[in-house]
Parts: structure tokens; C-alpha cells; sequence
């Protein structure tokens, strides 16, 4: 977390889309926001705002999830909804199922949107990290809950500027294609050809057109002097 510096004020949003609307407009020096998730894959909804919002990624970091069942409630018998955003539930499923079968499952944009609504619901639970506890004055019916143990994130922290680090050894590119025969067979074909390793590529289709999500090995001025992206 050294990339947040040594005392950073933490200030929570209820959304994705939120926290990169505050970076771009400067309201925050900084952003977190989910990449990847070990069990779930891509968050969507990050690569997405990428395209809306002019921020530069300033570092990566992945951490080991845990959830918990969070309610006003004492007990998980009184409990018949359940708050979250898609991943955790999700990450949760055979849980819920084995110990809430009848609970409404409402998804919500952040697992903070959904502790939130917790306030004036007493038969309502959300599922989210256990600070959240202390944060909404909750009881913790229930940690750990997720599935498998081995549940990591991948983060991306975003910021309006380029970072000045002189050791990164990622550069992300996202981009869209036509969607056409051979369009983004096109483009690979010219990275390979330029010698560029490409270590991961994330594909999002769309009705009209394909948005790719690509990393690369080496420092951003490297990729970008390899080449004219004009000829993609």
C-alpha cells in the first residue's frame, strides 16, 4: 500500500463509477477500484469507466477477500434479504444457499451501498468486509463466508495524473476495434511483429464494436515508442 503514501485519508463511495468521478474531477488524490477477482474474474464495471473517465492506473495490488454476513439483527434466523454488490454474492452463493435459502438476494452497486441500506431494515443483512460493522453500527452474524478460502482481488489504484515511478514494468492499453472478421487478430499480429509481450488480454464485446483490455511487459515509453497505433 505504499503507493497511497504514509497517512492517506480514507473516503468511501457507494460506487465504482464514483470513486472514478472523484479522481478525474480532483476531488481525491487517489483511487481504489477492483480489477480481477481469483474466483469471479474480470469486474466489468471498472474496465467500463475506463473508457469515460481520463485517469492514468498509478499501481496494482492484490489482496485476500474475506466476507461477512452483516445485519441490525442478532440472529441469522430473523434475516430474510440480503444486500450486496454481484461479486461477493456470488463469491458467497453456496453459503446463502445453505444457510438462507429463502432470503431475497438484492444486488447493489458496492458492498457500502449495501450496508448503508441496512439503517430501518431489521430483517435485512448485506454481505461485505467486517469493518463495515463498526462503520453502520452492525452486528456480525457471520465470518467467513465465502466459498473458497483462496479469494483474492486485484485492485488498481487510479489517479487524474501519470505517476512519476520510474519501476513499473506493466502498461495497460484499451482500445476498440470493429466488430469485423480479422479486426482484432489484426492488431495482435502488429504487437507480435514489434516484439511486445503481451501477458494478458480481456475482451468485452459490445453491439457495435469489441473493447480490449491488454497488459504489457515493459515501462509505458517503451510501448508507446514501439509504435504507430494508427495502423491498428
Amino acid at each position: 500500500m505504499a503507493a497511497l503514501g504514509h497517512s492517506p485519508d480514507f473516503i468511501p463511495m457507494t460506487t465504482i463509477g464514483d470513486v472514478f468521478a472523484a479522481v478525474a474531477g480532483k476531488r481525491t488524490d487517489l483511487g481504489i477500484v477492483p480489477l480481477e477477482n481469483s474466483l469471479q474474474g474480470t469486474v466489468g464495471q471498472s474496465l467500463d469507466h475506463f473508457q469515460h473517465y481520463d485517469v492514468s492506473i498509478q499501481a496494482e495490488i492484490t489482496c485476500r477477500v474475506s466476507h461477512a454476513l452483516l445485519s441490525t439483527a442478532d440472529a441469522i434466523a430473523a434475516i430474510d434479504t440480503v444486500y450486496s454488490h454481484p461479486q461477493p454474492l456470488a463469491q458467497c452463493a453456496a453459503w446463502l444457499k445453505a444457510h438462507l435459502p429463502q432470503a431475497r438476494i438484492i444486488p447493489t452497486d458496492s458492498t457500502a451501498a449495501a450496508a448503508a441500506r441496512l439503517a430501518g431494515e431489521p430483517t435485512a443483512a448485506s454481505i461485505g468486509h467486517m469493518r463495515l460493522a463498526a462503520m453502520h453500527n452492525l452486528h456480525i452474524l457471520a465470518s467467513p463466508i465465502e466459498d473458497l478460502p483462496d479469494n483474492w482481488t486485484r485492485f488498481f489504484i487510479i489517479g487524474a495524473e501519470d505517476t512519476k515511478q520510474q519501476t513499473r514494468d506493466k502498461t495497460s492499453i484499451l482500445f476498440t476495434v470493429p466488430n469485423r472478421p480479422g479486426s482484432l487478430q489484426k492488431v495482435l499480429s502488429h504487437l507480435a511483429g514489434e516484439g511486445i509481450n503481451m501477458t494478458k488480454l480481456e475482451i468485452a464485446a459490445h453491439p457495435w464494436r469489441e473493447m480490449a483490455v491488454r497488459v504489457f511487459r515493459g515501462p509505458p515509453n517503451a510501448t508507446c515508442r514501439a509504435r504507430n497505433t494508427s495502423s491498428f
